[in-house]
């Protein structure tokens, strides 16, 4: 249902491309070999570089995500929207892209990539439980395109000390909000939205800490 109130391009994408991939993701379930898994993970992969520069399968792609892996809880996912809807959009995308990630960096377990998905999907919701503004926005985007850029942004246009603390304190309220919904496989993940924008010598936020001390699992959602 929440297709039809959030999914402004569910008209123009590929049902063709959305199903193959939606297939693809239905096998991965059930394999059961090491060499099985990766082996369809290598045949996902190579049909997403197929499919990736035409903007409909692409989008084909992103949907079929959605509708095999989503459990984030629909209020969730509606105040994201109604929040920012190029917040949503950057958390759908992001999300599918963490599953390729993911299949390129040898994890291919069906539960897994189901979590992957779902905390990249989640790395910003602490921004909508916060007082979300244009320069809090504008700082994420530039964070986002070159770490510490948010933080000049953010200096750099007189921004309040309110919005300073949405902007830094967001990887933490996201966090947070992952432990209490318990929609993980592996509860252990929740710990990676809060080194999103960790840097490696340490400069990063919310907490400071070396990107080396950041594990393989963890690095797939912070890059994505």
């Amino acid at each position: 249902a929440i297709s039809n109130n959030i999914f402004e391009f569910e008209s123009v994408v590929s049902n063709h491309v959305k199903d193959k991939f939606k297939n693809y993701f239905k096998e991965l379930r059930y394999l059961q070999t090491e060499k099985d898994l990766r082996n369809k993970c290598a045949e996902v992969v190579r049909y997403f570089s197929e499919v990736f520069s035409t903007e409909t399968h692409f989008l084909s792609f992103v949907l079929a995500c959605y509708e095999e892996f989503s459990v984030v809880p629909l209020d969730q996912q509606t105040k994201m929207h109604e929040t920012d809807i190029y917040l949503f959009r950057k958390a759908l995308y992001s999300a599918s892209f963490s599953l390729i990630i993911a299949m390129t960096n040898d994890f291919y377990h069906y539960l897994m990539l189901k979590d992957f998905f779902n905390l990249s999907f989640s790395l910003d919701f602490g921004l909508s439980e916060s007082d979300y503004s244009y320069f809090v926005s504008e700082a994420c985007n530039k964070e986002n395109q070159k770490p510490g850029n948010g933080k000049f942004y953010l200096e750099k246009n007189k921004a309040s000390v309110k919005e300073k603390e949405v902007f830094f304190g967001h990887p933490e309220k996201s966090y947070q909000h992952i432990k209490t919904q318990k929609f993980l496989n592996f509860p252990e993940l929740a710990e990676t939205v809060l080194y999103q924008h960790e840097l490696s010598d340490g400069t990063g936020f919310p907490r400071g800490i070396l990107k080396a001390q950041v594990s393989s699992w963890e690095a797939v959602v912070i890059v994505s």
